[in-house]
């Protein structure tokens, strides 16, 4: 009732917009909706940023302490290509590097043949300043991907870090770097959480990024900013690769990425770059360079086929986002799509009808799952369009749904099980060339995927479900309301804790080896966020995709924490995740520890749950 409440007055306030204002009118108002609600952003984040990203004296004296004790001091080389900077960017940019209190650094620059003459001018004047900063200047322009080659020759330092000629770096950074390679000295790849910076100093958009993920490295390059490599393994793979320009950075990170191994990638969880945002840069305008985003769907296309993984890559509707559709030519499994039925089944006529409409092309079977009552009256309540299609599964005995569940796969011979809540319909305008169905079981049949969820909406496009983060002693859903979510949490596909039992999808071989579901312990709620966990114990990865999608009109199918309307079986079952996988919960890697999980999605965390490495 309170949503619809909600929809009629949101209605009522447009149609009075338009009757007093008009078109235009009521269209710029929404605009400065969205300008307070941006401004109020940065507010919330300029006051994070003063109080717990802020250096102060007494911080860089315990700095400067630390430095003196670190047992190794690698030297860091700073690969800077530069072309034609403003003055006043170049020196900032320079001036950050001068400035940062780890001093085993040098800095090694390519001009790419600046045809503005203050350029050399400022280049000059700093090597004149500090030996450890060294020019190359290039007779001829070669774009970017070349001069970043002239510019990693240079370097003679055990790691490289990649910095743009008019951004900045936090005066900590390169301690920070040192520090985290001094604990895991076997390390190839640091990136860094990264923020926008205005022309007037102000700091905004922070990027807060999971550790390493190698679903999400494939939808966007999440290492971005700051990245720092091992030198050996940079020349190894051959530097920066011409043709790939705009995405250079992008290619160049995958090819690091498919040269180690993922526990030799390491995420240091603090805003450590500032990129710059003005006019014509990327991070003003995501679209001011077009020709990057093809380069990038190039260079993930590359990364799959060195992985044998054979896929297509697409641009999706957002700029910088990818969306890998992984192909099994040969490969088609069966498919059993289980409704677990229930004693609402208005939709479940809508639900069937849905996955039969967008699952064309697809062989699957439907099968519905539930007591002998319930089978009974919701067969009653089919039309004949599809009732001939539907397999029964009744049951007397029980009321539980994870034991029907349990019981159900043990009859069922198919090699993917794909489950959807009865009150859910399918929706088509999330897939691209291939249906949810596909999209399910292309990701489920993959040798190191124990899980696939996907997307689910309310009817008026609330997101309501797009995965399970674990933060402290409490487990969540990943993203609020008409959101991104953290890191493109809702755009992207990627890795999480754990997905929703109302619409997934899991290769029968794993569900059994795993011990199906706990159904005397999770009887009725949490038996799928229990299933996940157990699967990445397990060594399992549990995936997310954006890219199959449905919408119920029940929001209470998905999976929450409870509150004081809760059952008390719902209840229980929490208590009893929270003390079966307390100890997982403090090494939870998909929520960065600068944010918490607020009633509406993600906020910024007051304070952060990490300690800053001075103050360890």
């Amino acid at each position: 009732m309170s949503s619809l409440f909600n929809r009629f007055s949101s209605l009522r306030r447009l149609y009075v917009e338009l009757r007093t204002y008009g078109f235009a009118g009521s269209w710029q108002n929404l605009r400065n909706r969205l300008r307070l609600h941006r401004h109020q952003s940065k507010l919330n984040y300029s006051r994070w940023v003063e109080t717990y990203d802020t250096i102060s004296d007494s911080d860089r004296l315990d700095i400067l302490r630390r430095i003196e004790e670190l047992p190794t001091k690698p030297l860091i080389s700073v690969v800077m290509p530069v072309f034609n900077p403003p003055e006043v960017w170049l020196t900032k940019a320079l001036d950050s590097i001068l400035s940062q209190l780890y001093p085993n650094w040098e800095l090694c620059i390519a001009d790419d043949a600046s045809t503005q003459p203050h350029v050399r001018v400022v280049l000059e004047k700093y090597a004149a300043m500090d030996s450890r900063i060294r020019v190359k200047y290039r007779d001829q322009n070669g774009h970017i991907s070349a001069a970043s080659n002239s510019a990693l020759a240079l370097a003679r330092g055990e790691f490289v870090a990649l910095v743009d000629h008019d951004d900045e770096l936090a005066e900590q950074a390169f301690y920070v770097i040192a520090s985290e390679i001094n604990e895991h000295p076997d390390v190839d790849i640091l990136y860094s959480d990264e923020d926008r910076i205005e022309e007037n100093g102000r700091r905004y958009a922070p990027q807060f990024k999971p550790d390493w993920d190698s679903e999400l490295i494939r939808s966007c390059n999440y290492i971005a900013h700051l990245g720092v490599y091992r030198t050996s393994l940079a020349v190894s793979v051959g530097g920066f690769r011409v043709g790939f320009e705009g995405s250079q950075d992008y290619d160049f990170a995958l090819r690091c990425v498919d040269a180690t191994t993922e526990d030799r990638i390491r995420h240091l969880p603090f805003i450590l770059y500032h990129w710059r945002a003005i006019e014509g840069s990327v991070a003003h305008d995501a679209g001011a360079k077009h020709y990057a985003y093809d380069a990038a769907v190039r260079s993930i296309e590359s990364h799959l086929q060195r992985s044998s993984v054979p896929a297509i890559v697409h641009r999706t509707s957002v700029v910088g986002q990818y969306r890998v559709e992984y192909q099994h030519a040969n490969e088609r499994p069966s498919i059993a799509v289980i409704i677990l039925l229930d004693d609402r089944v208005k939709n479940f006529e809508k639900c069937v009808e849905s996955i039969f409409q967008a699952s064309s092309g697809s062989k699957f079977v439907v099968y519905g799952v539930g007591t002998t009552n319930q089978c009974a009256n919701t067969k009653s309540a089919q039309s004949r369009s599809h009732s001939s299609s539907i397999r029964w599964i009744a049951f007397d005995e029980t009321q539980v749904a994870a034991r029907r569940f349990n019981l159900a796969v043990q009859q069922i011979d198919a090699e993917v099980i794909c489950v959807i809540d009865p009150n859910l319909t399918i929706l088509s305008q999330g897939c691209l060339t291939q249906g949810w169905l596909t999209e399910f079981a292309s990701i489920a049949i993959r040798p190191d995927v124990g899980v696939i969820g996907g997307k689910v909406l309310s009817h008026h496009d609330r997101i309501l479900h797009s995965g399970f983060v674990l933060s402290q002693e409490a487990i969540g859903n990943h993203v609020g309301v008409r959101e991104a979510g953290a890191y493109f949490a809702t755009q992207v596909a990627r890795e999480l804790t754990a997905v929703s039992g109302a619409f997934m999808a899991i290769r029968r071989e794993v569900l059994i080896a795993a011990g199906l579901y706990d159904a005397e312990v999770f009887g009725d709620f949490y038996f799928n966020i229990d299933l996940c966990l157990r699967l990445r114990q397990r060594g399992y990865r549990c995936l997310w995709t954006p890219f199959a999608q449905a919408c119920t009109f029940c929001p209470d199918v998905i999976e929450h924490t409870p509150d004081s309307n809760s059952s008390p079986q719902m209840v229980a079952e929490y208590q009893s995740l929270l003390s079966k996988w307390r100890g997982a919960f403090g090494d939870e890697q998909r929520l960065s520890p600068n944010l918490r999980l607020g009633a509406h999605g993600f906020d910024l965390a007051f304070p952060p749950q990490i300690e800053k490495p001075w103050r360890k």
